[in-house]
């Protein structure tokens, strides 16, 4: 009975600091992070998930942080954690806006510009294609244990960037626009030959109203270039699934290569 508060004074004074800064670090991963910033599940069981992940992993970490340690360290220190969990989730969150990217402007291209649905998750109303390109890779990005890796990226990190650093190489901030302008650029390289196809589509189209001047062009280019351009994403499907599946792989990968790097 005598050993009992002896524990929870001793994981007061060493211990409760560290555990609100592994809160800290896991929460940055659930606000951004795919999925897990998701507004399908509630923001209540995402705390309880992030209290049950943290209290799991204090034990594990040999710091001690006492309560006496200056509020202005406390600060950077829960600053500098949470950075290091919303850098993760906004790496991994890039591939899935960049498909979406590459849906939205193959949709305006198809006609379905202002075609949109309501997205529960963002609360707003996305483009038609974009959000089914975008659900898409989500899809892939669960199928392959993609926010599994994630989670456990993070929960590693622990490892390798100590819960009571405070000084953020800045440099890492290079690296982490240059793999979002990469994953930008390939969503881009993605959507233009579906986009120049329908350019062409249209630029027939538009030859033919010449030639045929009877022709209500406008009543028959819409739905040709709506019936084109479904069969063309159709046949590149199995490509950009491919695609997702292997960038998937690559941004899990810059993911673990940040976090090692960070401090």
């Amino acid at each position: 009975m005598d050993e009992m508060p002896h524990d929870v004074v001793n994981f007061l004074e060493n211990k409760f600091l560290v555990w609100c800064l592994v809160i800290s670090r896991i929460s940055g991963l659930f606000i951004v992070g795919p999925l897990f910033s998701t507004a399908f599940i509630p923001a209540i069981v995402k705390i309880l998930i992030i209290l049950f992940l943290s209290w799991l992993v204090t034990p594990s970490i040999e710091s001690f942080i006492p309560l006496d340690t200056p509020i202005i360290e406390i600060f950077l220190m829960s600053l500098s954690n949470f950075i290091v969990g919303l850098l993760a989730g906004l790496i991994a969150n890039a591939l899935l806006t960049a498909v979406a990217h590459m849906g939205e402007i193959f949709g305006i291209q198809l006609g379905f510009g202002v075609a949109e649905v309501f997205d529960p998750q963002t609360m707003t109303q996305t483009p038609l294609v974009s959000q089914f390109t975008y659900l898409m890779a989500v899809y892939i990005f669960t199928l392959m244990k993609g926010p599994n890796m994630i989670l456990i990226a993070i929960l590693k990190s622990f490892d390798d960037i100590p819960i009571n650093f405070t000084d953020i190489n800045f440099s890492t901030f290079e690296n982490i626009a240059r793999i979002g302008s990469q994953i930008f650029r390939i969503g881009l390289r993605f959507g233009m030959p579906l986009v120049v196809f329908m350019v062409v589509v249209s630029f027939i189209l538009g030859i033919l109203s010449k030639l045929m001047p009877q022709m209500n062009i406008f009543m028959i280019g819409l739905p040709v270039k709506i019936l084109v351009g479904l069969v063309l994403f159709a046949g590149v499907f199995p490509i950009l699934a491919d695609a997702i599946t292997k960038l998937s792989f690559s941004i899990i990968g810059e993911v673990r290569e940040l976090l090692t790097h960070l401090r």
